[in-house]
């Protein structure tokens, strides 16, 4: 996972209006896939705001159609699904570089939850994010299982979690 370059192909439209609406749409969702599961909304959300610039970098194939992809993940060789190219940043022997990557696209916002908790299921290496008993857990977590090559992916999943705590105001 990575956060994408800003622009050129692969990115369209942004698919939110702003953070508010972000917020809105997504949180629901997110909430009702995690319903029983022990994982916290606000930090899944959290970690979707970072990997998609709060919804306003999300990937989108060629033809402008979104791919849903809220939590960076890549298509890997056993992925089915739909996938889409575009250029990342990925930190290599403390490095960024850009390369050009396959990531997973879904048909819509809940259908790329679901694959997120079925992803982080699939490999024991994200058992501690599984288990993460709070939001800095969490996010430690994600960072220590390799999630991302950012070395300062917790940190910022942290930021973006404070700023989604003072928008939602607790």
């Amino acid at each position: 996972s990575s956060a994408t370059a800003g622009s050129g192909p692969g990115h369209k439209r942004p698919a939110f209006a702003d953070r508010r609406d972000f917020v809105e749409r997504l949180l629901p969702e997110i909430e009702r896939v995690l319903d029983g599961l022990g994982l916290d909304a606000r930090a899944v959300l959290a970690q979707s705001a970072l990997e998609t610039g709060w919804g306003q970098r999300m990937i989108h194939a060629p033809d402008g159609a979104s791919s849903h992809n809220l939590f960076g993940i890549k298509a890997g060789r056993g992925w089915q699904g739909d996938r889409v190219a575009v250029k990342t940043v990925e930190v290599i022997d403390g490095v960024a570089e850009v390369q050009t990557a396959e990531f997973r696209s879904y048909p819509d916002v809940r259908a790329a939850v679901e694959d997120y908790v079925q992803f982080l299921r699939s490999d024991d290496r994200y058992r501690d994010v599984l288990d993460a008993a709070d939001r800095d857990r969490f996010a430690d977590a994600l960072q220590q299982s390799g999630y991302a090559t950012d070395p300062a992916y917790a940190g910022k999943i942290k930021a973006v979690i404070g700023s989604l705590d003072r928008l939602m105001g607790s």
